[in-house]
């Protein structure tokens, strides 16, 4: 099975909005391919230039998408399958600036796979047709920028400035930082912390810091012996507080995540830039 990743930064105008535009193609040959994909505290734009997938949740049921869809802000693993070739290109939001393209507000896309003609993307099978066009992943990537500016929305909002820079907090601590550290930097309530996070984000601070957190412990894992340590280390109050909180975002245990993690997970998890910490 071959594997092929590459990210590439959008143009300059973009790099606050968008973390980063990738390509992934996996040669399976004759196999079965499966993997389960975690949330990673981003919403993206898939678009899918190889052989059909199959998305499935956990509880079993089974969903073909749309080949170009918004994946919007999740909190629950599912799992995908293909019996063929696998080429994806993306586009990789920061948490919170979804809303500067689309005006479906974030708490209505958590969770969801909306196809790009649904959302208003009026412009949806040009954007197929020149992405499926090009080459390489570099002109996929001009094709990117240019739809995508064309589709940027100027808002000036002090409920954005509030949540970005609370993000930027709970990304520089981990995950590990008290919400309540963040509402008294900030002065607000914690009722409309949760609001706006609501609003630009689609879930809670907490549910965020939970998930970067995690995304910690996942880059993390394999360098130190002990998970239980590592755990520790990353906040958890014990081995059973990192077990429930690990479950609920990757629907099994810590050992049978890390037996069968996939080459998309690793490809992200080694990048330099997939992070959700900011482009410099």
């Amino acid at each position: 099975m071959t594997n092929f990743f590459v990210e590439i930064r959008p143009a300059q105008h973009l790099l606050q909005y968008i973390k980063s535009y990738w390509y992934l193609s996996i040669d399976t040959g004759d196999s079965f391919f499966e993997e389960r994909i975690i949330p990673d505290g981003c919403a993206e734009i898939i678009v899918h230039l190889g052989d059909s997938m199959s998305r499935q949740s956990i509880s079993g049921q089974k969903f073909f998408d749309a080949r170009s869809k918004l994946i919007g802000q999740p909190t629950e693993p599912y799992i995908i399958t293909s019996e063929g070739k696998i080429q994806i290109f993306g586009i990789r939001f920061f948490p919170h600036t979804l809303n500067f393209f689309f005006k479906a507000p974030s708490n209505e896309t958590i969770n969801s796979f909306y196809g790009l003609d649904i959302l208003g993307f009026d412009s949806k099978k040009q954007f197929e047709e020149n992405i499926n066009n090009c080459a390489r992943p570099g002109e996929m990537a001009t094709i990117a920028d240019r739809f995508m500016t064309r589709r940027l929305r100027q808002i000036n909002c002090s409920k954005f400035n509030y949540t970005d820079f609370a993000i930027k907090k709970i990304i520089a601590s981990f995950g590990e930082i008290k919400i309540k550290e963040i509402e008294a930097m900030l002065r607000l309530s914690n009722k409309y912390l949760e609001r706006i996070f609501l609003e630009w984000l689609g879930i809670t601070p907490k549910t965020f810091a939970q998930i970067v957190r995690l995304q910690n412990i996942l880059r993390k894992a394999g360098k130190k012996n002990s998970l239980t340590n590592l755990a520790l280390d990353c906040g958890y109050f014990d081995q059973a507080h990192f077990i429930r909180n690990f479950r609920q975002y990757t629907g099994t245990s810590p050992l049978h995540y890390f037996k069968e993690q996939g080459l998309i997970t690793k490809n992200f998890t080694n990048s330099s830039i997939s992070s959700i910490l900011y482009n410099s």
